[in-house]
């Protein structure tokens, strides 16, 4: 019987985490040539695939990546697994949930948490377990040992261009990494606490050299993962660096020739409001296959603006819509609903742009305040919606001018609310 093997439970949800967590050993995979890898097979059982390879290895490590609103089904699948499995199993969980409540994920039955980015981290984590190293002697971990829960120094942050945003080994792809990081900290945003202030770019050979693999393996539509897609390449939030985004464009398009798509602004990546004027839209018309971009306003209250430190103003958003129209780009324009602290005020206010925003052309995009651990807003209660909004917000949606998941999205901040203060009160962390 084989000492080790290590499974990854991989769904279109946390495909481009695991896309990322598995790239280094494309390179380092002769480190860890005394394991076999497993990736789940979406027409089967997790249990029934674990139960197999337990027949074949004294050890299964499995390995969950999880948002905070996917909590409460890992909570049962972990729950279960360690029921079943015991000391057969070793349990690794990262992703946004756990980087940003540690020390909790270990109560809830993990054996090891993976904190922040962790493609350096892992490949370390792997070498330890299989070597029966020390693992105390790896940074941003958190694991339970003799009944202490050790969560280690933070490991610094990682060259990008070190990491492919694929990983070939493993048959994973998707949209291109080119910036990790962000300079706005936005209350209600977790990306600052896991990347960083300071946004790290994918060089341009180094994303050009993606865009080929993808061709290679005829995968030509080309999307980019990015906080906001125009601050690529500047060290500046104020300054748009247009030289080197249109010469990224242009080389792509040059590389796809005429048998590819190249979308821009579209999910997974948006663009900020006041990042819209003549010169991006160009750019837009230029290269983009595209046809509507994706505008992140979140609210049509200046005050709120202020609070959620959002850093550009409603003129920026209406100005962003009113280009897009003016050039026949569809702007969906992102509003979030049920912040904490919004005022009645605020929400007339949102409204009010909304209905505006929509007369000139605009595709409404809502979403409900989801809490996240580690944001600046944790810990505080989303704001309930009158039985107006909810009306003007269906309005909308019968007639085709919005869309989104925003009362799936009041149930799971409902829950994660009490879960949170659960949690933390049953704690001392």
């Amino acid at each position: 019987m084989k000492k080790f093997c290590i499974y990854f439970y991989l769904n279109k949800i946390n495909l481009y985490s695991f896309k990322a967590l598995l790239s280094p050993l494309d390179k380092y995979f002769d480190k860890v040539t005394n394991i076999d890898f497993f990736i789940h097979k979406k027409n089967l059982s997790i249990y029934d695939e674990i139960e197999e390879l337990s027949k074949s290895y004294r050890k299964v490590i499995i390995c969950f990546s999880i948002k905070s609103p996917e909590i409460f089904e890992y909570k049962i699948l972990i729950k279960e697994l360690k029921k079943r499995y015991k000391e057969k199993i070793i349990i690794i969980c990262g992703g946004p949930h756990p980087s940003g409540l540690p020390k909790i994920m270990i109560k809830e039955g993990a054996d090891i948490v993976l904190i922040g980015e962790s493609e350096e981290t892992f490949l370390k984590l792997l070498i330890a377990l299989t070597n029966d190293y020390d693992l105390k002697n790896i940074n941003s971990i958190c694991f339970k040992e003799n009944d202490l829960i050790i969560e280690t120094n933070k490991a610094n942050y990682i060259d990008i261009n070190e990491f492919n945003s694929y990983s070939e080994k493993f048959n994973l792809y998707g949209p291109i990494e080119i910036t990790r990081g962000c300079f706005y900290a936005c209350s209600y945003c977790q990306l600052n606490s896991l990347f960083g202030c300071r946004p790290r770019h994918r060089n341009l050979d180094n994303i050009l050299k993606h865009v080929e693999v993808l061709k290679k393996y005829n995968l030509k539509d080309i999307r980019f993962i990015t906080p906001s897609l125009f601050y690529y390449g500047t060290d500046n939030p104020k300054k748009i660096n247009l030289e080197i985004i249109e010469k990224l464009f242009y080389e792509i398009k040059k590389i796809l020739g005429g048998d590819g798509r190249l979308f821009i602004g579209t999910f997974p990546s948006e663009v900020r409001p006041e990042h819209i004027n003549n010169e991006t839209i160009i750019i837009i018309k230029k290269y983009a296959d595209n046809n509507n971009i994706i505008i992140g306003a979140q609210t049509g209250s200046e005050r709120l603006l202020n609070f959620l430190n959002r850093k550009h103003s409603i003129n920026d958003v209406i100005n962003a819509v009113v280009l897009c129209k003016k050039n026949n780009i569809i702007p969906k324009v992102d509003f979030i609903f049920g912040t904490p602290t919004e005022t009645d005020t605020d929400t007339r206010d949102t409204l009010n742009l909304i209905s505006y925003l929509v007369k000139l052309g605009a595709i409404i995009h809502a979403h409900y305040y989801i809490p996240l651990p580690n944001t600046k807003l944790f810990g505080l209660e989303s704001t309930k919606l009158t039985p107006e909004t909810k009306k003007f917000l269906e309005d909308l949606t019968s007639k085709g001018f919005l869309y989104g998941n925003w009362k799936k999205q009041m149930l799971i901040s409902k829950k994660l609310y009490q879960y949170y203060n659960n949690c933390l009160n049953e704690t001392s962390y």
